[in-house]
């Protein structure tokens, strides 16, 4: 039965999966209607508590809301993004452009961005998030952005050309301006495919901004080996900015506050 789930989860990329998790999420107390209070107020949703006994029939979508909930959680970098992003020097950074957000989890950084964003994408592994996003693009709280109109979510799997054509796809066919993430570094490989996916959907001159509560020394040199590579730039030296309000010491990292990288795509 494991099985058969997820080959149908091949067969239609996750979409059948995505629209159940949307319909079960929807209206159940179990999953948060929260809001980013920055520059502009934005609503997200995020899964609030762990509810084994959930009654979700597909292996799949149960697999996603109750094995795998990672993804369905905010996590401190996504709120400290969020503020930079709708801070002056952020939101010149993002004016009128279009936007891709990696690794998007309950896509509080990309919906931030979406404020003054010409048209943003969110994306994500997982199903889960996935129908988290898209339920927060839609919500009404969001509508006086018009987020209806410009943003939409999709799943993401970092080194497939396939999902990162129809990321391009959903920006009309044109490579991004700007790709954002924040906190989806944890281990070397995750980096390069992830940085491999950057630059396949990101237009020659893009800026790639990441934000990490780096962890370990092993992933700080990644992170800060990334502008070695002929394919990035680095455009500031990173910022430590602070962690957000109350959720001081939440995951144990190497610096007092989360690091933001920006790197520019160079045409090779």
């Amino acid at each position: 039965m494991e099985a058969a789930g997820e080959n149908a989860e091949h067969v239609d990329d996750g979409e059948a999966t995505v629209a159940a998790l949307m319909e079960k999420v929807e209206g159940d107390a179990r999953f948060a209607v929260n809001t980013f209070r920055g520059a502009s107020d934005v609503t997200f949703l995020s899964k609030n508590t762990s509810v084994p006994d959930m009654t979700v029939a597909d292996p799949v979508a149960r697999r996603e809301l109750e094995e795998n909930t990672l993804p369905i959680k905010a996590w401190p970098a996504a709120f400290t993004m969020a503020a930079w992003l709708q801070s002056d020097e952020g939101a010149a950074h993002t004016r009128g452009k279009s936007v891709l957000e990696l690794g998007s989890g309950v896509g509080l950084a990309g919906l931030a961005a979406a404020v003054c964003a010409r048209n943003v994408v969110l994306s994500d592994i997982s199903l889960a998030s996935v129908a988290l996003c898209r339920l927060a693009c839609r919500h009404p709280r969001n509508e006086k952005h018009g987020f209806t109109g410009k943003t939409a979510a999709l799943r993401l799997r970092w080194g497939s050309d396939d999902d990162a054509g129809k990321a391009v796809a959903a920006n009309g066919g044109e490579l991004f301006d700007v790709v954002v993430g924040a906190d989806v570094f944890y281990f070397r490989n995750s980096l390069k495919l992830g940085l491999a996916t950057a630059g396949a959907v990101l237009a020659a001159g893009g800026v790639f901004f990441c934000a990490s509560a780096v962890r370990s020394d092993e992933m700080e040199d990644a992170l800060y080996s990334v502008a070695e590579s002929p394919q990035w730039q680095l455009v500031d030296e990173p910022k430590e900015l602070p962690f957000p309000t109350g959720q001081e010491g939440q995951v144990h990292t190497k610096f007092a506050g989360i690091l933001l990288f920006s790197w520019r795509k160079v045409a090779v």
